[in-house]
């Protein structure tokens, strides 16, 4: 397979995945519309509507949503964004890291295709990139000054001098260097479609996670953000409530425990029929301001005064 070919390929691969990843990326966004632009978003604002529970839920799963879809955009933009490996980087971890670079990635990656990657037994990264700099220095000094030294090449350690009223000795140092290049931009885009890849996969074994936390967060914020059950009250509504005479649900519910097992009369300023937001003042250790009474609380009956 030519040089070519390999470029084509290995472009048609990684726009594979791609392609993949902007469809992870589209369904990521429209998650965040559906919790950020829904119409259920407005109903946070009225916590007089909600329990503490559906107060906190709301909070809690809006965030755990945008978190969950918000780490899908993160992984995916990864898989999009090109991992912009150079010789010099690979390099510099082969010197400066070489315990690290003993098993890292990457090495492992380039001794699996050793053998189409390097003339050599061994792939020294570092000193192609050495000699890749020499033989464009070399192309420099030859049009500067006529006259260049070039250390051994990756298969002999025998020196070359090049001299430009000599035919034929530009074309063979700029071939030289053609091949140099050539086998840094393989090594390179070698790198850049393995790294691709290990993004890609770790976005798949992610997904089914966060797009289950995404989801499931939605559900929960439609539902926290959800209005009780019931006929909504409108205006002032006089009330005749009849309190439980379980202490802790009332303590609960933020009802004063004198209230426990009484009969007062209210008015109901909002919720609904069913759990309304009611102010009493008729028993000095049964006032409640604007308290939302749920049906385990209090049962409320509207009346005619």
């Amino acid at each position: 397979m030519s040089r070519g070919e390999a470029m084509v390929d290995a472009t048609s691969e990684v726009e594979a995945v791609r392609a993949a990843a902007r469809w992870t990326v589209g369904a990521a966004a429209a998650l965040l519309a559906a919790m950020l632009a829904g119409v259920q978003l407005s109903a946070v604002g009225r916590l007089e509507e909600f329990t503490a529970a559906r107060g906190g839920g709301s909070v809690i799963a809006a965030t755990a949503g945008l978190l969950g879809a918000g780490a899908v955009l993160w992984l995916a933009a990864r898989v999009l964004v090109s991992p912009g490996w150079t010789l010099n980087r690979l390099a510099g971890l082969e010197l400066t890291a070489p315990e690290t670079w003993r098993t890292h990635w990457a090495r492992l990656e380039l001794e699996s295709r050793q053998a189409l990657l390097s003339p050599t037994r061994d792939l020294k990264l570092a000193g192609l990139y050495r000699h890749q700099r020499a033989l464009f220095v070399a192309s420099v000094e030859l049009s500067e000054h006529g006259r260049t030294t070039v250390a051994g090449s990756l298969l002999d350690g025998e020196e070359t001098t090049y001299r430009a009223d000599h035919q034929g000795d530009e074309d063979r140092l700029n071939r030289r260097r053609a091949l140099a290049d050539a086998l840094a931009a393989r090594i390179v885009e070698t790198i850049d479609v393995a790294d691709t890849h290990r993004r890609y996969r770790v976005l798949v074994r992610a997904l089914p996670w966060l797009g289950a936390t995404a989801v499931l967060s939605i559900a929960a914020f439609i539902w926290a953000t959800s209005p009780p059950v019931g006929v909504p009250v409108t205006a002032p509504t006089p009330v005749r409530v009849e309190f439980a005479g379980d202490r802790a649900a009332l303590a609960e519910a933020g009802v004063p425990d004198g209230c426990a097992g009484v009969v007062v009369a209210g008015v109901a300023v909002g919720g609904t029929l069913v759990e309304p937001v009611v102010s009493s003042v008729e028993r000095a250790d049964c006032r409640v301001d604007r308290v939302r009474l749920p049906k385990r609380v209090a049962v409320v009956v509207p009346t005619t005064k």
